[in-house]
């Protein structure tokens, strides 16, 4: 996979990826078989106290989508997820969350649109600003040695195993 070039999804494609779907207690659970569409998600939300940082970076990211890349599918809307080889890396990032169930769903890409990114312009902080960030991100440039590859997905997907 290269970064920064968009997909289409046909139902010719045999796209597989992995998602680590993070549960909290009152939250549905995936389960093999389903057939999930990324336009029922809801808007991701932010405690804007906690997480105002964050919050921010999401924002300014996509103030730049909408304004140069706006075929490609949103952060705020869309699965995150990656391919075999970088599933390890994004484990262990998640491995940690207290109080959450971690589910990792190999899903098969049905129809809609997919781009490879590089997650590390989303955690870079230092004196960087975070539009510069957000157009290499958008731009599909790698973060050099570093790479944090990700896929931003939209449309529909389907489950076909869950690790826990």
């Amino acid at each position: 996979m290269e970064f920064g070039k968009l997909q289409i999804v046909d139902n010719k494609s045999n796209i597989e990826l992995f998602h680590i779907h993070v549960v909290r207690q009152n939250q549905k659970r995936w389960d093999v078989g389903e057939e999930i569409s990324t336009f029922n998600f809801p808007e991701r939300e932010y405690d804007i106290e906690r997480q105002f940082l964050k919050f921010d970076k999401e924002r300014r990211f996509e103030i730049i989508r909408k304004a140069k890349y706006q075929d490609y599918p949103s952060r705020n809307k869309c699965l995150f997820a990656v391919a075999h080889e970088d599933l390890d890396y994004w484990k262990n990032k998640f491995q940690n969350r207290r109080g959450y169930l971690i589910q990792i769903a190999k899903t098969q890409l049905i129809d809609g649109k997919w781009i490879q990114l590089d997650d590390t312009y989303f955690d870079e902080n230092d004196e960087i600003s975070n539009e510069e960030l957000a157009e290499d991100f958008w731009s599909g440039n790698d973060f050099m040695t570093d790479a944090k590859p990700v896929v931003l997905f939209e449309g529909k997907f389907k489950i076909l195993e869950i690790q826990t």
